[in-house]
């Protein structure tokens, strides 16, 4: 009896550890997404990028909000269920919601540049963390908080997480990487596209928490974009620290989505195998 009681007893504490999945506001398969996107008004950002995208498959978008009225996107690669602490990377934001609306008519969450940055790399087997707010500055803090709640319904592991971002969006990257906060240590790299990686201040190269950087230009783009990248691919070298840096020899900015062939294929390729050294 006393076997049977310490049993029912066990059973009922490890139901009580379980914790339910998370219940996101909506969840759709990839493929219906690209329909829903490709149909809504306003202009795309740039285009997909110039990479063989892999079947969608199962891939799903699952969308919830926050208390501050931030909205977050999490693609999930196939078979996520089965899985346990998937590795995540976040595309970081320094503009907003309201700002794209102006640009594109529509929401940064909806573009077709994004969206296949986030396909291909939820194809790899992450769980990639797409956001649209009003608040960019804070607001790459607060989902990283966000993740780290709520870690084990959401099925993602907080200590094995990429950041991804371009153009002037690494600004919010340097900003997290800068300061004090108490995930700091759950970031494992940082991939940098067409950056402006402007450091100085309260900001300065040596006060970042750093990780392993991957940085790609175009030597088509503006020059002063350029030099910001060189100039901190300088300053990793001159401290010893890892990184990787790549110039595709003709392309613009944003050159992975403007510019076709086997430049550009490579260094996506080399991005991937960044992330995937850095976070398996």
């Amino acid at each position: 009896m006393k076997k049977i009681l310490l049993t029912v007893m066990m059973s009922a504490l490890l139901a009580a550890c379980v914790q339910n999945p998370y219940e996101f506001e909506t969840v759709k398969p990839l493929d219906e997404w690209y329909s829903e996107t490709s149909a809504m008004g306003g202009s795309t950002y740039w285009n997909k990028i110039a990479y063989p995208l892999p079947p969608a498959g199962t891939i799903e978008v699952c969308r919830t909000g926050l208390e501050d009225g931030a909205i977050i996107d999490i693609y999930y690669p196939s078979a996520h269920e089965s899985a346990k602490d998937l590795p995540v990377i976040i595309i970081a934001r320094s503009f907003k919601s309201s700002e794209d609306f102006a640009v594109y008519g529509r929401s940064v969450l909806t573009q077709e540049y994004d969206l296949s940055w986030a396909h291909l790399l939820a194809a790899e087997g992450y769980a990639v963390v797409k956001y649209d707010t009003e608040s960019p500055s804070n607001q790459l803090q607060a989902v990283i908080s966000f993740l780290n709640e709520n870690k084990k319904s959401l099925g993602i592991s907080a200590e094995k997480i990429g950041l991804w971002s371009i153009s002037a969006n690494p600004s919010v990257v340097i900003q997290f990487l800068a300061s004090d906060n108490e995930y700091l240590s759950g970031i494992r790299c940082s991939a940098f596209f067409a950056p402006v990686l402007k450091t100085g201040g309260a900001y300065s190269f040596d006060n970042l928490h750093h990780v392993p950087y991957f940085i790609a230009i175009g030597a088509s783009d503006s020059a002063g974009i350029n030099k910001t990248a060189r100039d901190f691919a300088k300053k990793c070298k001159d401290a010893g620290l890892t990184y990787e840096f790549y110039e595709h020899p003709t392309g613009g900015h944003g050159f992975d989505a403007l510019s076709a062939g086997a430049d550009t294929e490579k260094i996506i390729k080399a991005c991937l195998d960044f992330y995937n050294r850095n976070l398996k």
